[in-house]
């Protein structure tokens, strides 16, 4: 029999009941953690894997005392706000990748937001949802959307040989064989180092010349010898013949601080200088001419022969200069560099010029037909890091020779000896 004391009983018990789960519950707003959204949020493409993994996510994080986690999804690009917070919440593990700081590489099983496979090629963004404890009832707060990416297949660096005895110049024979020379330390009016090493397509390194005296540009002659700058001594330099018996022969000696070496179609070779606003001509017969004297040109190393003109890479201000073979120099472009540390050698593929940034720690890219120029390799940091051309690091990068059968380059580092290689991405 239900009495009134019981039915009294019964309320008194529902309305403590009442009182106890509204003092455990989020939907009081006192008990509600309001998050920040991340900001900020960019995505990089840094690696050639085709999947997640080649995304490389960060962000400025707020409230970073409060979040348990960072969940970071994929979307194609245009769809983030066809979802809600409690959706992108509710997606499995498989769509997302967690973290709890910001800056990391998103797992490659990763999916996007529909459940499909990550690919190239396809325009995305980063959404990124901020969760804090069970404890707190799961609040959560989504990011606005990261600028659209695309993961696209880029030049690749990695190192070919780790440890070099040659700090200068490269140069390639006809069977893909590198010549590196040694400059060395300064030492008086030139360079300590003697020799010139050649290293195989395997890697593996030998000596190829020996007893020089700071050599510094190499170039492979059509006639199938070696030649390479050496003996500045302030004052005068040699250009030498390295035949591939060994012989050393001296064919020209040239004032100032001769710097480069070119070839044009019919084996005259072109010199640039450093100490003297000069460029020279040396005929196969050995004749020494004067091509230009243009003050632009004191500075100059770099020099490419390409399509009856002379392009050079002035050394202390970073201009590249173009001369047709009368001598007639105007500027291509002016390339942002460290001033009087800042373009090393350089050499063409296809329609460009490549140039090493040594202060900068950069190689960069120039069209020959505009001039438009480009960050090609290196993110500037001073280092030896391989990986993607956007994310690789350089240790102050010296010579340069291009492979235009294999669409691939070589990158000599002066800072830490070592040769890097590119391939580039068809």
């Amino acid at each position: 029999m239900v009495t009134i004391q019981t039915l009294k009983f019964a309320h008194c018990l529902l309305f403590f009941s009442y009182l106890s789960m509204s003092a455990c519950s989020n939907d009081n707003p006192e008990d509600v953690i309001e998050l920040q959204a991340v900001s900020s949020v960019q995505a990089m493409d840094k690696s050639n894997q085709a999947n997640a993994a080649d995304i490389y996510v960060n962000f400025e994080t707020n409230d970073s005392d409060l979040v348990a986690e960072y969940r970071v999804y994929v979307s194609p690009a245009g769809s983030t706000d066809d979802r809600s917070t409690d959706d992108w919440f509710d997606l499995s593990a498989s769509y997302y990748t967690s973290s709890t700081v910001a800056g990391f590489f998103l797992s490659a099983s990763q999916t996007d937001a529909n459940g499909d496979e990550i690919e190239e090629y396809i325009d995305y963004q980063i959404v990124v949802l901020s969760v804090t404890s069970e404890e707190t009832g799961y609040a959560r707060r989504l990011s606005e959307p990261s600028e659209n990416f695309i993961l696209t297949q880029q030049p690749e660096v990695t190192t070919f040989v780790a440890s070099l005895g040659a700090n200068d110049a490269l140069a390639m024979d006809d069977s893909g064989n590198l010549y590196a020379s040694n400059f060395g330390n300064w030492s008086s009016t030139g360079g300590s180092g003697n020799q010139i090493l050649k290293i195989a397509q395997d890697g593996s390194v030998s000596s190829y010349a020996i007893q020089l005296n700071g050599p510094l540009d190499l170039m492979y002659h059509s006639s199938g010898s070696l030649y390479v700058v050496d003996d500045n001594n302030g004052t005068r330099g040699h250009i030498l013949k390295i035949e591939p018996e060994g012989d050393n022969d001296q064919i020209a000696s040239i004032n100032g601080w001769p710097g480069g070496l070119a070839e044009d179609d019919n084996g005259n070779v072109y010199v640039s200088n450093y100490s003297s606003a000069t460029l020279h001509r040396i005929t196969p017969d050995r004749m020494v001419e004067l091509v230009s004297s243009d003050a632009r040109l004191r500075g100059c190393v770099g020099i490419v022969y390409a399509d009856d003109f002379l392009y050079l890479a002035n050394y202390n201000d970073g201009k590249i200069l173009r001369s047709d073979l009368s001598g007639n120099v105007t500027e291509l472009t002016q390339l942002e560099v460290v001033p009087n540390f800042g373009l090393g050698y350089m050499d063409k593929l296809g329609d460009y010029l490549y140039t090493t940034g040594i202060g900068s720690n950069v190689i960069y890219k120039i069209s020959i037909t505009t001039g438009a120029s480009e960050i090609f390799a290196g993110t500037g940091a001073k280092s030896t890091l391989d990986g993607v051309a956007d994310y690789a690091a350089f240790s102050n990068p010296n010579g340069i020779v291009t492979d235009e059968t294999n669409n691939t380059m070589y990158i000599l580092d002066y800072g830490k000896p070592s040769i890097r290689k590119i391939e580039l991405k068809q």
